[in-house]
């Protein structure tokens, strides 16, 4: 490990990992972020979030560089306002989901695209979903939606997942990939797309090297990046499968682990 704090991308999660559970940046890891910045080195998101979920949230940081959005389908970039990169899920998509309501009509479905979401089977989980980061949505039939999915995000209790996962995986369907996201959140993403596969589009952009990348998560979605990286850390509260992963393990997300991480790339590359 050779580089310096100057050569690193710092790539951090945010739900669970940057942000606290009240869904806010601590004032340690705002200061974590700019003391890095300060030493040279260069800081951005990857989120299962939309472009639009995310904004404020780039805004409230001061992001300077690209963004991995939509758990890896697509890389914006925020300071121009202009989305870099995308991948699309493919029109067979639809017949899925028609079968997905069929089967499970108490599953709350979202389809994603770039500027709008779109929600065709609405329950408490979407509610809460829309009405925590108050977003817009438009509720409509699966025939209303247009195309442009970049991503489908299903909402179910976490006492159903075991058993959607099973249905979707043993339906083998084509040119998708499945990933849980959070205790609530299972999604439907182009295949081949992740948080990790989306490092290589994103370094190339930034003309960064994509050996010198550090980055923290906690759920599964995050796990590719982790692997990927240089320096791949998890927060206390991750899934002990994610820990098995990474390279670090520092404090919760409401314990500022992500400042430890800063910390830690300081010590060892300042």
């Amino acid at each position: 490990m050779s580089c310096k704090i100057s050569d690193i991308l710092l790539v951090s999660d945010l739900d669970g990992t940057l942000l606290t559970e009240d869904k806010t940046v601590s004032k340690r890891n705002m200061e974590a972020i700019r003391r890095f910045e300060q030493l040279g080195g260069r800081f951005t998101i990857a989120t299962g979030r939309s472009v639009i979920s995310t904004k404020r949230y780039a805004e409230i940081i001061g992001v300077k560089n690209p963004v991995i959005v939509f758990n890896g389908a697509a890389i914006y970039d925020y300071e121009a306002d202009k989305l870099l990169w995308s991948s699309q899920l493919e029109d067979s998509t639809r017949t899925y989901l028609t079968e997905v309501q069929k089967n499970y009509p108490q599953v709350g479905i979202e389809i994603l695209c770039k500027d709008k979401t779109y929600v065709i089977s609405y329950n408490d989980i979407v509610r809460i979903h829309m009405d925590i980061e108050h977003l817009e949505y438009t509720l409509c039939t699966l025939d209303e939606v247009p195309d442009g999915w970049i991503k489908v995000l299903f909402a179910l209790g976490h006492d159903l997942v075991s058993e959607f996962d099973t249905f979707m995986t043993s339906k083998d369907y084509q040119n998708v990939d499945f990933i849980l996201s959070s205790v609530n959140y299972y999604e439907m993403l182009p295949k081949g797309n992740s948080k990790g596969a989306a490092l290589d589009h994103l370094t190339k952009f930034m003309g960064a090297n994509p050996n010198n990348v550090a980055s923290i998560g906690d759920y599964n979605n995050d796990i590719e990046m982790i692997k990927k990286s240089m320096i791949g850390a998890a927060v206390e509260n991750a899934l002990d499968t994610v820990k098995q992963h990474a390279d670090l393990v520092v404090s919760s997300n409401d314990r500022d682990g992500f400042a430890e991480l800063v910390d830690y790339l300081i010590e060892n590359f300042g």
